[in-house]
């Protein structure tokens, strides 16, 4: 049984993902297993990964999105770590190495992830230790609980029964967007594991044009969902649940205008009136929606 389970899906990745894998089967930690799950893809991203020598088991499914795809690869793994990569990033060689070798030795940890270094779609570094430079998304100075740096999917390995705990990646999240922050927030509420953030890069990820996070009303709604789904989480904290509402708000306005101003008159009013809802004494969310009756 191997050690670690490597779970990457794979959407049209056929650019990008023989570099992905050619990274893992790199590594020079060598107990692993890697299962691809194919999201449905039209392009030859089964021939490509075919055509690699190592453990790697490809697994087919209709489109469902990046979470179901990452929950399935884990159902079908086999090993007592687990760690993600998504298709067009790239591990460093020693990434697996050092991640297993402080789990081993601090039994209490349960999430270990590293810094990455930003890439261009050629594979040439933009940006060194991005995590570590950036403050982050601003409202988390709240969250004493949640890991900082944030944490990306590609730089993590966990024990697989925190995963587990946890309840997996939520499958309402259909585009690479957001679906691991929502889980950070799971793991970190309710104290199911320990972070522990690595300091130097052991992860390139890379940035290119056909990114489906790169969609700005993508990325809005997938927003939208989160903050929803941690209202929820955060109920019974009073303090918690006003700045996820504030911020739930202040998207619901921003989009709402945003649709209305393109004209989707129907839709970006919908969105208004649930920034009011949300946070009913707030001047703007009132003026965004009341500027819409008058046009």
């Amino acid at each position: 049984m191997p050690k670690v389970s490597v779970i990457i899906p794979v959407y049209n990745g056929e650019p990008h993902i023989r570099s992905a894998l050619e990274s893992v089967l790199s590594q020079t930690y060598s107990d692993f297993e890697v299962i691809v799950v194919d999201d449905g893809s039209t392009d030859r991203s089964r021939d490509v990964v075919s055509s690699l020598q190592g453990p790697v088991e490809y697994i087919y499914q209709n489109n469902s999105g990046v979470a179901v795809a990452r929950n399935r690869g884990f159902l079908h793994s086999r090993g007592e770590l687990i760690a993600f990569l998504d298709q067009d990033d790239r591990w460093y060689a020693n990434k697996l190495e050092a991640q297993v070798t402080i789990l081993d030795q601090h039994p209490k940890l349960g999430v270990m992830y590293s810094d990455v270094d930003i890439i261009d779609a050629t594979g040439l570094v933009i940006e060194a230790r991005s995590l570590g430079n950036k403050p982050g998304l601003r409202f988390l100075r709240y969250f004493p609980e949640f890991p900082q740096p944030h944490p990306f999917p590609s730089t993590v390995l966990m024990r697989r029964e925190i995963f587990s705990l946890a309840g997996m990646f939520d499958p309402v999240f259909k585009r690479n967007c957001h679906e691991d922050t929502e889980l950070w927030f799971r793991i970190a509420k309710r104290n199911i594991g320990q972070f522990q953030f690595y300091p130097e890069s052991l992860v390139q990820r890379r940035q290119h044009s056909l990114q489906g996070g790169t969609d700005r009303q993508a990325r809005e709604d997938n927003w939208i969902v989160c903050l929803n789904k941690l209202t929820m989480l955060y109920e019974a904290d009073v303090k918690q649940l006003r700045t996820l509402k504030h911020m739930l708000a202040s998207t619901y306005r921003h989009q709402g205008k945003r649709l209305v101003a393109n004209g989707q008159q129907q839709k970006g009013r919908m969105y208004l009136k649930q920034s009011i809802k949300c946070d009913p004494w707030n001047w703007k969310n009132l003026l965004g929606y009341a500027r819409t009756l008058v046009r």
